[in-house]
């Protein structure tokens, strides 16, 4: 299971959303925003969503967050080991400065 914690850019909610090592992959992974409702694309394997920033990957392919967030110059932080998710209170809440 793999994990991601993130800000809807739509209405500003924090959420935590949990999904497949399988599905992020090798498949379609959409969380949907507890807040606005809005569906968030994580990531695309299988070429079903069309997007100009899609061009890292065979034809569309090979799409996910963390590509499109470092290619933004956003910060993204990855954590591996198995069963491991250390999270702060600022990861969690948001920090006040951002």
């Amino acid at each position: 299971t793999l994990a991601i914690i993130y800000t809807c850019k739509v209405c500003n909610t924090r959420s935590a959303k949990q999904f497949t090592e399988q599905a992020y992959y090798n498949g379609v992974v959409l969380v949907r925003c507890p807040g606005c409702q809005n569906l968030h694309l994580i990531a695309d394997r299988l070429g079903w969503f069309d997007d100009d920033d899609t061009d890292d990957g065979v034809d569309g392919k090979d799409w996910d967050i963390e590509k499109a967030l470092k290619k933004a110059g956003e910060n993204v932080k990855a954590v591996t080991g198995e069963d491991v998710l250390e999270l702060t209170l600022d990861d969690v809440m948001g920090s006040k400065n951002s």
